[in-house]
């Protein structure tokens, strides 16, 4: 090829929509005629583009693609036996994503404008379910494309680039798409580019300082209140005293009657616990004390004593009061210990709901065990394709499987944390063999000539 002469550039796409459906005798679900894909003008990040960099596109910015109804008719057959996938990426037979395919296309191809419709079996159960379960309710289009950057309108919509020689390479399912709410059966939703927000992470001290904000709050919300978004909270503000102030902006209309949030007292002890561990670039001391969630009380003066003066340390403790007992938590499921109502007013004093603080404590106590089970059961989980991994520094066990995912290849953001255990599940199970793995996974994949050269040059936005 002259060294003045680029070769074509061509790249993945996506749209989705979700299908008709019918179940046969083996459980397999069949989409007997769907929209795979429209005629439209739709928005695209610039580094969703392929070739943008050549192109010199921003990244950030959005450019609006049009896919021509004669560029769908000419790739009519060529989505014919397509992998039907979970996630989007690049599938082919020398690396095959078998541990993601769910199904595939037919080989019915129909150009009914402005749609490109085909049909669609799924042989995955898991997968079945989140169609049915709207956790994965569209499908979408993954396809090798050629910009060509001539703008034009279509429509009354104008568009900056035109795909060409659009080519498939598998269909995933998905939450939601690009091609728009029309393309689908009864449950579609509109497209839109969406604001990439990335997870906010926390240091080790942070984690600290969240947990003690944790344990500080929840015997002085009320019975119908939880504290949520400390994440949040917590990675927004850098000084205690400001961290004080936001909580007591929040949580204030929350606090139990008679309770109250103390900002000095609360200042003070997110001091000594972002203190009480080392920084990150350091590491955590290996003779730390374990926080032990069966004493509360006793692991939170062993991690304190000796960094906070005695009198706060004896505040903070005595707002734990005394740990609840197996006993305790026994009585609470079992309805011997009533939660606050109408029933037990105050008559001599007439302030309104008497607090029952043991009632309380042991309420949330239950229910942080009951979190940190769920923490544990799910990092345990995911240990034999991510290995050990601190399970205690994720919000929640959704949090852990989107972790293991990510690890994986995944792209979640377009799926329901819901399905997230159901989809490292389904990844898990189809684990390949050491042997193939290594095959499919190896670091300079086969190289790629001849006829087949042009696979090399699939790209992912």
């Amino acid at each position: 090829m002259p060294k003045n002469k680029k070769p074509l550039v061509r790249g993945i796409a996506l749209d989705a929509e979700s299908s008709r459906r019918r179940i046969d005798e083996n459980g397999y679900l069949h989409v007997t005629q769907t929209h795979l894909t429209k005629e439209q003008v739709a928005p695209y990040l610039g580094s969703e583009i392929p070739g943008y960099e050549e192109l010199g596109l921003e990244p950030d910015k959005v450019y609006y693609g049009y896919r021509p109804a004669e560029e769908l008719e000419k790739s009519l057959d060529m989505f014919n036996g397509m992998p039907l996938l979970i996630i989007h990426q690049q599938d082919s037979a020398h690396a095959p994503l078998k541990e993601v395919r769910v199904g595939s296309v037919g080989t019915t191809p129909v150009w009914s404008a402005p749609y490109l419709d085909n049909s669609l079996t799924i042989t995955d159960q898991t997968a079945i379910d989140g169609i049915n379960d709207e956790t994965l309710r569209e499908i979408s289009c993954g396809y090798f494309y050629t910009p060509d950057f001539t703008p034009g309108e279509f429509n009354g919509v104008a568009y900056d680039f035109v795909m060409r020689n659009i080519r498939g390479n598998h269909v995933a399912l998905v939450k939601e798409g690009r091609a728009g709410p029309d393309v689908y059966v009864h449950d579609g939703m509109p497209s839109k580019i969406k604001k990439v927000i990335k997870p906010m992470k926390l240091t080790r001290v942070q984690v600290a300082v969240r947990a003690a904000l944790g344990t500080y709050l929840a015997p002085r919300l009320a019975q119908d209140a939880l504290p949520d978004d400390l994440t949040k909270l917590v990675g927004s503000y850098k000084k205690s005293s400001t961290l004080a102030k936001a909580v007591s902006r929040k949580y204030g209309s929350m606090i139990a009657q008679d309770m109250d949030i103390e900002a000095d007292d609360l200042v003070e002890l997110l001091d000594a616990a972002g203190g009480a561990v080392e920084p990150e670039d350091e590491g955590a001391k290996e003779d730390d004390p374990a926080f032990d969630e069966d004493n509360a009380s006793e692991s939170l003066r062993t991690m304190l004593e000796g960094k906070v003066p005695d009198e706060l340390l004896q505040k903070l403790l005595a707002c734990l009061a005394a740990p609840a007992t197996d006993e305790d938590l026994d009585d609470l499921s079992d309805g011997k210990v009533k939660p606050v109502g109408d029933d037990n007013l105050d008559d001599d004093n007439g302030k309104g709901p008497a607090m029952d603080s043991k009632a309380i404590i042991a309420q949330a106590k239950k229910e942080a065990l009951g979190h940190a089970r769920k923490l544990n059961a799910a990092g345990n989980k995911v240990r034999s394709l991510v290995g050990d991994l601190d399970a205690m520094a994720f919000d929640s066990a959704e949090d852990i499987f989107a972790h293991a995912l990510k690890s994986k290849g995944v792209n979640i953001k377009n799926y329901k944390p819901e399905a997230y255990e159901g989809m490292f599940d389904m990844i898990s199970e189809r684990q390949p063999s050491a042997l193939a793995n290594d095959h499919a996974f190896k670091d300079e994949p086969a190289e790629l000539t001849g006829h087949f050269a042009h696979l090399a040059n699939i790209k992912f936005g």
